[in-house]
């Protein structure tokens, strides 16, 4: 628990970031849409940034043994 509110934190920090400095990206996206178009909560953007590094991690993670495996 203590990690992933780290993580959480973190992830906090780097919508900060784009907030000020937006790029041409997902995250960007993403808070444009709850900035301007108030379609996401602060806890559901978090939430779902959290989630797509996750899965991502989680995917590589698991894949990378089983190519080597085969």
């Amino acid at each position: 628990m203590r990690r992933f509110g780290a993580l959480r934190a973190c992830t906090e920090q780097l919508v900060a970031e784009r907030r000020a400095r937006p790029r041409d990206d997902l995250m960007s996206a993403m808070i444009q849409a709850r900035d301007e178009e108030d379609r996401l909560t602060d806890t559901e953007l978090i939430d779902m940034v959290v989630g797509l590094l996750l899965a991502g991690f989680e995917a590589i993670t698991t894949q990378i043994p089983n190519c080597v495996y085969v």
